[in-house]
């Protein structure tokens, strides 16, 4: 928090990127700050779908059209689909760059969800919710997250991966759908 007020007007040209030309979404008239450098995601085992609302953070972008049910039974409509690279450090303390696939985009969502039940579908990641709370790999490799404050839910602390144009075939579709190193 950089001790702004939530919402503050945003500048049109600040609107324009290439995934929300590509999909022709409405600008909104105020965005929420947020820290570029830092991501909570939230290890959600009743999620259905990973779901991030962001939509600048996700790489090969496809529109998609999903109303899903959030807390409360509140709708929430998914307008678009890709992949959210990040970073994110293992358990034997060195930085990994992973690809999580199969991301929804919720405008309408404060939060970034990951869904237990879609890593294990999608990718074969195992979410252990014990003494050592991790995400392991099916390469043995673990990622911990911790029990946040406040509401106890469980938090995973990554880096978004933002790529230049350039570099955009680094995240190619080609690659496995699921989280996965990169």
């Amino acid at each position: 928090n950089l001790g702004l007020p939530d919402d503050v007007p945003v500048p049109d040209h600040l609107h324009r990127s290439p995934a929300r030309a590509l999909l022709g979404t409405a600008r909104p008239s105020k965005v929420r700050l947020r820290d570029l450098n830092q991501l909570s995601l939230i290890i959600d085992s009743g999620a259905s779908f990973h779901i991030h609302p962001h939509l600048d953070d996700l790489v090969n972008v496809k529109a998609c059209s999903t109303r899903i049910l959030g807390v409360g039974q509140s709708s929430h409509q998914c307008t678009a689909i890709g992949d959210l690279p990040i970073r994110a450090k293992a358990s034997d303390g060195k930085e990994r760059d992973l690809i999580l696939r199969n991301v929804r985009y919720a405008s309408s969502f404060t939060d970034t969800l990951i869904s237990v039940g879609q890593l294990w579908q999608d990718s074969a990641v195992d979410a252990v919710f014990k003494d050592e709370c991790c995400l392991v790999l099916p390469c043995g490799l673990k990622f911990p997250f911790s029990k946040g404050k406040g509401a106890g839910l469980y938090m995973w602390k990554v880096t978004p991966i933002r790529p230049k144009r350039d570099h955009i075939s680094r995240f190619a579709r080609d690659a496995p759908p699921r989280l996965s190193l990169i």
